[in-house]
């Protein structure tokens, strides 16, 4: 991502939060991340981290797993 990024651009993440799903360790087609573990690829590919947000999920309306938004340049 960093090589296509047009100079100035950003970048903007968005991801579920965690390792496990009610309760339960999941295997998937799609990965959990923890904040931290996205944080350190975006910086060792040269990324500058300018905002990261978590959320957790709207009741009844989404998957009950937390969000987790990060801002890059």
């Amino acid at each position: 991502m960093r090589r296509v990024l047009r100079s100035g651009g950003l970048l903007l993440l968005a991801f579920h939060v965690g390792d496990e799903l009610w309760g339960q360790a999941v295997s998937l087609d799609f990965h959990l991340f923890c904040a931290d573990a996205v944080v350190g690829a975006l910086r060792r590919a040269g990324f500058e981290v300018e905002k990261i947000v978590e959320r957790d999920p709207y009741p009844n309306v989404e998957a009950q797993t937390r969000r987790g938004y990060i801002l890059a340049s």
